[in-house]
């Protein structure tokens, strides 16, 4: 499937706590990652955002977590879920 499918509709960026969300991986585990430089992000001050090509890069093959994702920032578009 084209990486521009996938991404359309999503946001460019997530939350940590949207990763774990996504991914079920602890807390502890994304931000491991994201040291270890598996996962991309940016940097604002404190906060972070994990860019979401760099998620679907760790969970290419697993389309649960794929419909997960897809799931999550659909239906969080309505309720002002963090973008």
């Amino acid at each position: 499937m084209k990486l521009d499918s996938i991404l359309a509709g999503l946001p460019a960026t997530m939350s940590v706590a949207d990763v774990t969300s996504i991914t079920g991986f602890p807390d502890s585990t994304v931000r491991a990652s994201i040291a270890r430089g598996q996962l991309r992000c940016i940097r604002m001050g404190r906060r972070v955002r994990v860019l979401t090509e760099s998620v679907l890069d760790l969970i290419d093959d697993e389309p649960a977590l794929l419909a997960e994702l897809r799931r999550k920032f659909v239906k969080g578009e309505e309720r002002g879920l963090s973008a």
